[in-house]
């Protein structure tokens, strides 16, 4: 399995943690990933700790993202749980046809 973020990042220091005894950004940790297979390694595009006020709200961990590359010829591959996906824009639009 690959850290998405140290895939694309190196060993940029990067916090998705707001400690409650400090100020935001007085500790660096790095405490949620988004892992991924050695087979999607070539397709992740992107990969954000969405840190800003706005982004991380109330929470004390942060929003992480992902961008992967789908190469919409071949969705037929693709499932979702045991469900096939057909129309990837169907599903991204209407979340819960994804759901399992």
């Amino acid at each position: 399995m690959l850290d998405t973020f140290r895939l694309l990042h190196g060993g940029e220091r990067i916090s998705s943690y707001r400690p409650r005894n400090g100020p935001w950004g007085t500790g660096i940790h790095k405490v949620g990933l988004i892992l991924a297979t050695k087979g999607l390694r070539e397709r992740i595009r992107q990969a954000d700790v969405l840190d800003s006020e706005l982004e991380r709200g109330p929470s004390d961990h942060v929003p992480l993202s992902i961008n992967v590359h789908v190469d919409s010829r071949k969705l037929d591959a693709w499932a979702i749980g045991n469900t096939p996906i057909h129309d990837l824009e169907d599903v991204l639009l209407n979340p819960s046809k994804a759901m399992y």
